[in-house]
C-alpha cells in the first residue's frame, strides 16, 4: 500500500504517555517514493533541523520552518526502488506543557549505510492519528514492517 494510517483506541496524552516510538523497516517500489509522515493532522506550524550523511563523509543540511508534513527521508537517503531503510522517530508529548510535540528521527539506507537525523517539533497536544503516505505514486513493498510503541507514565 502507499498510505497507512494508525489510529489508537484513545489520544495519547503527556498525562498518560511520556514518549511515543515509531519504527519502520522495508523497502519502496519506485524511484522518488519518499514516505511522509504525519502526526495528528499536523501540516503545519513544523520546525526541523538535521542533516544527511553519505557514507563518503558528505554532509547536506536539513532546515524546515512552518512547513508542512515530515519527510522519512530524501532523494540520497532512499535513492531508488529496493533500498532497504529503517526508520526509527522517538517523541516526547506535550513537552514541558506546552502545545506542542518534539521528535528525533533517524532513517539509515542499509545499502549505502547513507544516514539522515532530523530533530523536529509540530504544533499538536496529544497524537490521536499517525498517518504514513508516500509522496509520489510509489507504495512499500510487501515486507515493510511498521512498529509503533507508547511508553506510559509511572
Amino acid at each position: 500500500a502507499a498510505d497507512y494510517t494508525f489510529t489508537p483506541s484513545s489520544a495519547l496524552t503527556s498525562a498518560d504517555y511520556g514518549e511515543f516510538i515509531i519504527a519502520i523497516a522495508g523497502k519502496t517500489d519506485s524511484v522518488n517514493a519518499i514516505p511522509t509522515i504525519i502526526f495528528s493532522d499536523s501540516t503545519s506550524n513544523i520546525y526541523y533541523t538535521g542533516e544527511t550523511l553519505t557514507l563518503d563523509g558528505t554532509r547536506s543540511a536539513l532546515t524546515g520552518s512552518n512547513t508542512g508534513i515530515i519527510n522519512i527521508g530524501n532523494a540520497t537517503t532512499i535513492p531508488d526502488a529496493n533500498i532497504p531503510f529503517s526508520m526509527f522517530c522517538k517523541l516526547s508529548i506535550n513537552a514541558l506543557g506546552a502545545n506542542y510535540i518534539t521528535g528525533y528521527m533517524e532513517t539509515i539506507n542499509i545499502n549505502n549505510i547513507i544516514t539522515e537525523t532530523k530533530f523536529f517539533e509540530l504544533s499538536a497536544s496529544d497524537i490521536d492519528k499517525v498517518e504514513i503516505n508516500m509522496t509520489s505514486t510509489g507504495k512499500f513493498k510487501a515486507d515493510t514492517r511498521f512498529s509503533f510503541w507508547g511508553l506510559k507514565n509511572a
